[in-house]
């Protein structure tokens, strides 16, 4: 919402009231179910048995203690599912407030979170503050019966039979007043139950829904809230600090902090208080002026109202006002606030109009009243600072007591705020997955590349020990070319990996409007085309590679055919020649046999002829 449209501190309905449903509904349970428990608690104490022996007393007083111990894990069970729909309502509104953006998404680890903050103390129930202050309660009263008991016992000389008889009494007695199974707050005060439950389911949802909506503003990158009220601001303090633009985290101008304003008591239990999103360019007037006013001590409550009306005055004196006319505006806003906010009345802003400049003076000389509607039977009139008004007829009411009619004052038209431009990032959600899919085959098909092993590495093994004795020219000189086409899709698909980069698709401008809206699912459009021709590269170098490897391990299979054939001619030949070396050998030996019987035959005929 706008701040220069806003009467006083630009009020807006509260989101907090979406709570309110929830909050009946738990609340109810919950003191259903103390009401049960409590019940059984009477129903032990009214069955004890031998009340007088100090035994049965410590196991009456153990089992009333483990009883409040049930209600208070029962009521933590209500109260953990309040901080789960509180932290994501606050979340869902941060969103919607923010002109429908897509914040941080909800996970569940934030809710467990949120307990622990509204839960610090590791393994104590929430709700074990109220309980076990009502057993201390309950257990004292029935301890303070039996030492009034054994008193008049010591003095009267009861037997021990009267002595149980007159305990029970006692504890009867002290079933049929609630005032012993009150919750009994640090100060003293006595609580009726069923309100204490509702102030702790409401302050306990209240505080998550407005921590997540804040915490979901920071981590967007949002960093100013406007402080706001649904319900009547009865609160001094609250009604100082409406409309006050505060920080989410660190300074700005003189601002203050979300921390100084809960500081200051703002939100405090049964608080109605919340806060919303200031848009920096929508609301750019409002923060300036926010920011070059003097800065106060924040815990000084009359301070703050000073500066928070003084920059209202301020902003009707813009609209062309006097000073008395700013004044008077701005206290008839403090009455149209209180009107509709302690009323209900839907056209309090005509009857705040009907009050005169004398009355308004009054009102600011003697402070504003409180309004109130009759209940049952109650006549309508001023008690006190507070004007009773009939609930059946308010105006009227209203008229009869101080004078006042409504009248409607026409405000001049403005033309229709154009329609806030909402960015579609459906674009780039859409981009963000197909750029990953591109780059993740891209790397697939550089991995197999580089993990598939290539025969034209052993080409150069062959070429060492058989370029001497076999001619494989041919086939090295292709093996080398594979290798080179082999480098080279390497390369080539390394670079396609390189030149996909998800992280570009960040530095895409977000549209503002129409136009850019258009070139921006352009551009991310052009980003899918850009990592999808990437990838294709890849496959392209995983396919080269593939070719260049066949081809490799095709001449590399041809020189060791080559060697082969080297090695089976080699041998034939060998052993030709041996079979020559062979058949000679045995020519020889048979010339060598013959001659020695040619010789044989000679010596026996020389002997023959010696003999004549």
């Amino acid at each position: 919402m706008k701040s220069s449209d806003a009467k006083y501190g630009g009020r807006s309905a509260n989101p907090l009231a979406a709570l309110e449903k929830r909050q009946y509904v738990t609340s109810k349970a919950l003191v259903r179910g103390l009401k049960e428990s409590l019940d059984a608690i009477k129903g032990k104490i009214a069955t004890a048995k031998t009340p007088a022996f100090a035994e049965s007393q410590r196991k009456l007083f153990a089992e009333i203690s483990a009883s409040y111990a049930e209600i208070a894990k029962s009521a933590d069970k209500y109260l953990k599912d309040e901080v789960s729909a509180a932290a994501k309502l606050g979340g869902k509104a941060a969103g919607i407030d923010a002109g429908g953006q897509d914040l941080v998404r909800w996970d569940e680890a934030r809710c467990r979170r949120y307990w622990m903050y509204v839960n610090p103390q590791a393994g104590k129930n929430l709700a074990a503050v109220f309980t076990d202050k009502m057993a201390e309660s309950t257990v004292t009263a029935l301890r303070r019966s039996v030492v009034e008991v054994q008193r008049r016992a010591a003095i009267e000389g009861m037997s021990l039979k009267d002595q149980h008889k007159a305990i029970l009494e006692s504890w009867n007695a002290l079933t049929g007043d609630d005032s012993n199974f009150q919750f009994i707050d640090r100060s003293g005060k006595a609580w009726d139950n069923a309100r204490y439950l509702q102030m702790l389911s409401r302050t306990t949802a209240q505080r998550v829904y407005r921590d997540a909506y804040a915490d979901r503003l920071a981590e967007s990158g949002f960093k100013l809230v406007r402080i706001t009220s649904l319900g009547a601001a009865d609160c001094p303090v609250c009604r100082a600090w409406q409309g006050v633009i505060c920080t989410i985290a660190g300074t700005q101008g003189n601002l203050p902090t979300i921390d100084q304003a809960r500081e200051a008591g703002v939100w405090h239990p049964n608080c109605m208080c919340s806060m919303e999103y200031v848009d920096e360019e929508l609301d750019a007037d409002d923060i300036e002026a926010q920011e070059k006013t003097d800065a106060v001590d924040w815990e000084d409550g009359d301070a703050v109202q000073e500066r928070t009306d003084g920059m209202a005055i301020g902003r009707f004196k813009a609209q062309g006002m006097d000073d008395a006319e700013a004044e008077d505006a701005l206290t008839r806003a403090k009455i149209e606030e209180a009107l509709r906010t302690e009323l209900f009345l839907e056209n309090s802003g005509d009857i705040a109009n009907g009050f005169s400049h004398e009355q308004l003076d009054g009102f600011r000389k003697n402070g504003l009243p409180d309004f109130a509607l009759t209940k049952g039977k109650q006549k309508p009139g001023i008690d006190g600072g507070t004007i009773y008004i009939d609930r059946a007829h308010p105006e009227e009411s209203l008229h009869d007591l101080l004078g006042v009619k409504a009248v409607r004052v026409e405000a001049p038209q403005e033309p229709p705020e154009a329609p806030r431009f909402a960015p579609d990032l459906s674009a780039l959600e859409h981009a963000k997955v197909k750029v990953a899919e591109a780059l993740q085959r891209a790397k697939s098909a550089l991995a197999d590349i580089g993990a598939t092993p290539v025969g034209a590495d052993s080409i150069d093994t062959l070429k060492a020990e058989w370029s001497s004795l076999v001619d494989f020219t041919a086939e090295v000189a292709a093996a080398d070319k594979a290798k080179g086409l082999i480098d080279k899709a390497k390369t080539d698909a390394g670079a396609a990996v390189a030149a996909i980069d998800p992280a570009d698709l960040d530095s895409i401008a977000r549209p503002t409007d129409e136009a850019s809206q258009k070139a921006f699912d352009t551009k991310c459009a052009a980003a899918i085309a850009a990592a999808e021709g990437r990838a294709k590269d890849a496959a392209d170098a995983k396919k080269s590679f593939a070719d260049a490897k066949h081809d490799a391990d095709v001449a590399v299979s041809a020189a060791k055919t080559k060697i082969e054939a080297f090695k089976t001619s080699t041998v034939a030949a060998a052993t030709s020649e041996a079979d020559g070396a062979t058949q000679d050998a045995t020519d020889l030996h048979d010339l060598s046999k013959a001659a020695r019987n040619e010789i044989g035959k000679l010596k026996k005929s020389a002997g023959l002829i010696k003999g004549y």
